[in-house]
């Protein structure tokens, strides 16, 4: 499960697949365990930050991961909690999943 939706978030930050159709195939895949929305929201929360921190990625796929970000939590696929626990503040702010400057952040910190 972990690995189809760490390439199916890669194939929308990479822009082959646009993210409303990420629903489609959620919905058309059966794993072989059970899987809670709980756990499915994790992952991709854990994905997110993980992706986020690599510092080899391209604007243009930058700017698509915090659309992917985004939509996650306007599709209510991921809560926002859930990413602004695992994420690095300067992609929080970036997400603008958080109010304050990612730099007040980690003074606070």
């Amino acid at each position: 499960m972990l690995r189809f939706l760490y390439e199916l978030s890669w194939t929308m930050v990479r822009g082959e697949l646009p993210f409303p159709k990420c629903k489609v195939a959620l919905d058309s895949v059966e794993f072989l365990d059970k899987v809670s929305a709980e756990k499915v929201a994790s992952n991709f929360a854990d994905i997110v930050s993980q992706m986020a921190q690599d510092l080899t990625l391209s604007g243009e796929f930058r700017s698509r991961l915090i659309k992917l970000a985004r939509w996650l939590v306007e599709s209510e696929l991921v809560p926002v909690r859930l990413l602004q626990e695992r994420c690095e503040e300067e992609f929080l702010g970036e997400a603008e999943f958080i109010k304050i400057k990612a730099q007040e952040l980690k003074g606070k910190e």
